[in-house]
Parts: C-alpha cells; structure tokens; sequence
C-alpha cells in the first residue's frame, strides 16, 4: 500500500473543499433561480451541514493520527457518534422548525460527494485517463 505525503494530502483536500463550495453556489443560484424558498433553503442548509460535518471529519483523522494506536478506534468511534448526533439534530431541527424541502436538504447534503466525485474526475482525465 503506498503511503500519502501529507502535504499532498493538504493540497487535496483544499482541492475538494474549493470544488465543493463551486458546487454549492452553483446549485443555491440555480434553486434559487428556478425552485421554491423552501427548497432553496435546504440545499443552502444542507450544503452548510455537509460542509461543516466534512470540516470536522478532517480535525478527527489529523488529531487521531497523533495519537497512540491503542486509542485511535475509541477516539474515532466517539467522535463518529457524537458527529452522526450533531448532524441528525440539525437535519432534524431544519426539517421540525424551518419546514425546508427535504429534496433541496437531500441536494444539500450531496454537495461534498458531488464534490469528490469531480476531483476525482479531474485527476483521472488530467493524468492521461481515457
């Protein structure tokens, strides 16, 4: 298994996060553009959750990494739960209180995959793929 340079490591990960915010402004102005308020809303929320919950993930495996092996899966799996917790809860309360269209939150939600899945696209195509 190849290791990862972590600098490189950096480099991609503020890849997709740039990738991801595109993506996100695109999808607000087009919804925002040709769909209801409150599908509008849930792919401006949902986006901000996603963004957010993938923000953490990243503080997670960078502070894991320094830690003991023997304690790296009980740090993880706290913080898995305590991050799933935080998620459904805004999801939860975005549906109860600000009543958002749940396909707009769905789309919302989407954006850091959708993210990924064009930087991988990129790097495929860019170093001589297909």
């Amino acid at each position: 298994m190849e290791n990862i340079d972590i600098h490189n490591k950096d480099v991609m990960q503020k890849k997709i996060v740039y990738i991801t915010l595109l993506i996100w402004i695109f999808f607000c102005i087009i919804s925002l553009v040709f769909a209801e308020r409150r599908f509008v809303y849930g792919v401006f929320f949902g986006g901000i959750i996603s963004m957010l919950n993938l923000q953490w993930l990243c503080r997670h495996i960078n502070a894991v990494v320094r830690l003991a092996p023997s304690r790296g899966a009980s740090y993880m799996s706290i913080r898995f739960v305590l991050r799933l917790a935080v998620v459904g809860a805004a999801v939860l309360a975005l549906l109860a209180w600000v009543q958002i269209n749940i396909l707009g939150l769905f789309l919302g939600l989407s954006v850091v995959m959708f993210g990924i899945m064009c930087y991988i696209g990129y790097t495929y195509l860019s170093s001589g793929g297909i």
